[in-house]
């Protein structure tokens, strides 16, 4: 049944569902849904003279949603994409106010994704993803840089003198990096829980304390898509009309293609038709006995961010050595770029991206590298990056 909208909106208080979920909160493309109610039964099976059972008890309401939707842009300047709720419900808070800083050359670089920058005069801000020479500096500032002046990294150590007359560029975009603070509101990166309504041809499946997981998939000539898990509380169905006025996306999502869009280790001549890469969370339900599905909220209590990727199989002479790198736990740069146009454009950046099994396979004939991605942390939350331009 196509007649499907699913709407979600971060949650004011943890578990506790929102009631005035709009079409707002369900502008985005969905594709390929599937939804499993888990009604917990306690069986009813007493000692007596037959060996029959008595009617079971319904327990917790727990509840799982998967869908599939677009990597797209807004298409307004400095807004969050469509699934930006949906990143935020699967642990990675947004952050507005990103911009470019022109640069020279990088002195013990790179700066690292995430880490803390100061100017030699009064600049102080952070470097949103990885950068050397010859990169663009994504940064935020809390107090501005000036030209000229001499950039440090907190924890690299690499140094970089601004440059151009106009150092700073405001207006690029948002950007999303993962988050550990699940559990204390007052904490800078805290991120809620969110409420999910499924809506089908009148029908209505309300889930409240909800957490995810995100899987996005790239093949040569496609859009990106994101494969999205979802659980949380069942805590009603209802007889309810779809949702009318939606603002769906007006643009055609940007495509896994372009010149030097993929930079893996160094290396930007790998033949690869397939990328994934996963946000790794392990979501588990939280039993509370003062609601009414039973179920409080979920939480992410665990992160392993991956990815797999099948590129043609390569001398090692000028080229990526796999298995060295993966014998030696390298650790390495992943850059992905999606899109070139303003307003819809994607990076997407593993500072410390580690080989973590290599296997072999075959493509039209010719022999692949079926290599498993880990995206490893520096300084905390900033194993991986994405910005949306």
């Amino acid at each position: 049944n196509r007649k499907q909208q699913i709407a979600i909106q971060t949650e004011a208080l943890e578990g506790t569902m929102e009631t005035d979920i709009t079409n707002a909160d369900a502008g985005f493309n969905v594709f390929e849904s599937s939804f499993s109610p888990d009604i917990q039964q306690f069986e009813r099976s007493p000692f007596r003279s037959s060996i029959g059972s008595l009617a079971s008890i319904a327990g917790m309401r727990q509840a799982g949603l998967s869908f599939t939707t677009e990597l797209i842009g807004s298409n307004v300047a400095e807004t969050a994409p469509p699934f930006g709720t949906i990143m935020k419900m699967c642990g990675f808070k947004e952050f507005s106010g990103l911009k470019t800083i022109a640069i020279g050359t990088v002195a013990d670089g790179p700066f690292l994704q995430g880490e803390a920058i100061t100017g030699g005069a009064s600049g102080v801000g952070v470097c949103v993803k990885s950068v050397d020479t010859g990169d663009t500096m994504y940064i935020t500032e809390s107090s501005a840089f000036a030209n000229g002046e001499e950039i440090t990294g907190s924890s690299s150590g690499a140094t970089v003198t601004t440059s151009g007359t106009s150092a700073v560029t405001g207006g690029q975009g948002v950007y999303y990096r993962p988050s550990s603070d699940f559990n204390d509101t007052g904490a800078t990166d805290y991120l809620s829980s969110a409420t999910v309504w499924i809506y089908n041809d009148g029908l209505v499946h309300k889930l409240n304390g909800c957490r995810g997981n995100f899987t996005l998939k790239a093949e040569v000539g496609q859009p990106m898509m994101m494969d999205v898990e979802i659980t949380g509380g069942l805590n009603a169905t209802d007889d309810l009309g779809m949702l009318t006025g939606i603002s769906y996306p007006t643009i055609s999502p940007p495509t896994f293609m372009g010149t030097n869009i993929l930079s893996v280790h160094g290396s930007t001549t790998l033949v690869v038709n397939s990328l994934e890469i996963t946000a790794g969370n392990d979501l588990q339900y939280r039993a509370d006995p003062n609601t009414s599905s039973g179920v409080i909220s979920t939480k992410i209590v665990s992160r392993s961010s991956g990815g797999s990727m099948d590129p043609e199989g390569q001398l090692i002479s000028g080229n990526i050595d796999w298995f060295n790198n993966l014998y030696n736990n390298t650790e390495g740069r992943l850059d992905l770029t999606i899109g070139s146009s303003a307003t819809n454009k994607f990076l997407i950046s593993g500072a410390k991206t580690q080989f973590s099994n290599i296997s072999g396979g075959e493509r039209s004939g010719l022999t692949t590298n079926q290599v498993e991605l880990s995206f490893n942390e520096t300084d905390g939350n900033d194993e991986l990056v994405i910005l949306a331009l």
